[in-house]
């Protein structure tokens, strides 16, 4: 029974000829196209992941680059500091030596004072006080106080 369609299907049968060519011929295009997009994109990708490589090396050697200037600026900065406290110190050394040689200057000043005191104080006694006609001692003198020098 196929024979007798097929015999009396003879002038469509070369249409379907045609259109099963053509279909397969699609077939065989889109598939080539599929295949030539997928070799794009995977080219694109190689691209891309290249690109990718080269920005990445970019972007550390940038972040190398920067780390490594921050680094010698407070490197720069510490050094700065350093010298400053150093010579803070120094400067601190020089005030106290100066400091001590004032505070042992003001203890001789003060022992030499205290012998004038004293020597002017037993002047002041040895010499006789004059007596006046009523019985009272001219040039009578309040007692005077003593520094007090701590050493």
């Amino acid at each position: 029974m196929a024979l007798r369609k097929r015999a009396a299907a003879d002038d469509s049968s070369s249409e379907e000829d045609i259109n099963v060519d053509k279909m397969v011929e699609s077939k065989q295009e889109l598939d080539k196209i599929r295949k030539d997009r997928e070799k794009k994109r995977a080219q694109l990708q190689q691209d891309l992941d290249k690109k990718l490589v080269g920005l990445l090396g970019h972007i550390e050697q940038t972040l190398k680059d920067h780390t490594q200037q921050l680094a010698t600026i407070k490197q720069q900065q510490v050094d700065r500091l350093t010298a400053a406290v150093e010579t803070r110190d120094g400067i601190d050394q020089h005030i106290s030596e100066k400091l001590a040689d004032l505070q042992l200057e003001g203890r001789n000043i003060a022992a030499m004072l205290e012998k004038a005191y004293q020597h002017r104080l037993e002047k002041a006694q040895s010499l006789a006080t004059p007596v006046s006609e009523e019985g009272q001692t001219l040039g009578e003198s309040r007692p005077v106080k003593k520094a007090k020098i701590e050493p």
